[in-house]
């Protein structure tokens, strides 16, 4: 048993490997996104020796034989290092709200983020992932409505303005962030870093 080669070490398996690394990598630099590796130790080795996609992974779960299990298991492994890079993306955008407050490049409120977001001068944004306010727009200014609005969509009411928000945000290639409910109460739920 021990003089058998490992499948990891013949060439066959170094190829895909490498063509795998070729895919991986095209898809990251089309879609950047955090990478999460999964399955045996030897197999992640040998992907991140023949290639340089896989180089530096969100997380690893070293753990093989879940591609026959359901979704759910999957989930559950990954759990901890979904946990973790959570905690991450949060504390990097603390870091970045408190500088741009120093540097009084900072936003606050549903107003104020929409106006930066819609002349193009928000870097980032960062927006609680349940809030979903209804507001009416006047003038190119928001403000908040309570209970059932009065007249529609010719009348300035948004039922879905972080949605309309986001897009224009988009547009303008800025950063936006969804962070967990109550973690910008201070700053009526949503925040931008702004470019000057």
């Amino acid at each position: 048993m021990g003089d058998q080669p490992s499948t990891f070490s013949d060439e066959h398996t170094r190829r895909f490997m490498r063509t795998v690394d070729t895919a991986l990598a095209a898809m990251l630099s089309a879609e950047p996104r955090p990478l999460f590796l999964v399955g045996l130790a030897e197999a992640m080795t040998l992907l991140q020796e023949v290639g340089t996609a896989a180089g530096a992974p969100a997380a690893t779960v070293v753990k093989g034989s879940l591609t026959d299990g359901p979704e759910s298991v999957l989930l559950q492994e990954l759990e901890p290092a979904r946990a973790a890079l959570a905690a991450q993306e949060v504390s990097r955008v603390d870091t970045a709200l408190d500088n741009a407050r120093s540097r009084r490049t900072f936003a606050a409120g549903l107003d104020e983020v929409w106006e930066a977001a819609s002349a193009g001068r928000a870097a980032m944004i960062a927006v609680e992932e349940h809030f979903q306010p209804t507001v009416r727009l006047t003038d190119g200014h928001l403000t908040p409505l309570s209970g059932e609005p009065e007249g529609g969509w010719e009348a300035g009411v948004r039922e879905d303005i972080v949605d309309e928000l986001v897009e224009t945000a988009l547009d303008h290639d800025t950063e936006v962030v969804f962070l967990p409910d109550d973690r910008l109460t201070a700053h009526d739920r949503i925040a931008a870093v702004l470019h000057y």
